[in-house]
């Protein structure tokens, strides 16, 4: 039994998604942009299909984050800084979101927090915080939509990892400034 999205789907969104980045952001922020989007893409279909955010996937796409700020140190060194402030801040606001709610939140989103909040930061704090936003509202959507089908409030599992790639995606390609 085949598990996952339809052969070739996670490549042409991925490629898809490179291409509205591109258009909407040229420059230093569109690297960024499309390494979340290829990255990011891989790991939705993932973390649709089994709940799970792959561990060396998640490095690849927090070092390809890292590498993709070197075009932005050139013509925004404040932004760089800004940006491994944001990864901070994500991380660690997912790490309290996951402790409150005593591992209601993945190990896994906590680990890719600091890749999408490096990207989104990289815009500035407001862009972090809407894509924080957008992430938190898209899971709790889903979490309902879920909770409905199934006729059940509590003990429903969603995973989260598509909600905050595509919070920060949607921020990076439509919110931040060109470039």
């Amino acid at each position: 039994m085949r598990i996952g999205p339809p052969a070739a789907s996670v490549e042409a969104v991925s490629a898809l998604a490179c291409v509205l980045v591109v258009a909407a952001r040229p420059g230093p922020a569109a690297v960024a942009g499309c390494w979340i989007a290829v990255c990011g893409i891989a790991l939705v279909a993932v973390d649709a299909a089994v709940h799970r955010l792959p561990g060396p996937l998640i490095a690849a796409t927090t070092a390809g984050s890292g590498l993709a700020l070197v075009p932005t140190a050139w013509v925004d060194p404040a932004g760089v800084a800004r940006a491994v402030a944001a990864a901070a801040a994500a991380a660690g606001t997912l790490l309290l979101v996951r402790a409150a709610t005593r591992g209601g939140l993945g190990g896994g989103d906590c680990t890719l927090a600091p890749a999408l909040g490096a990207t989104a930061g990289r815009d500035g704090w407001p862009a972090l915080l809407l894509a924080g936003l957008v992430g938190a509202v898209l899971g709790a959507l889903h979490a309902l939509v879920v909770a409905a089908r199934t006729g059940r409030v509590r003990g429903v599992e969603v995973p989260f990892g598509p909600a905050l790639v595509v919070g920060v995606l949607a921020v990076v390609t439509a919110v931040g400034p060109p470039g």
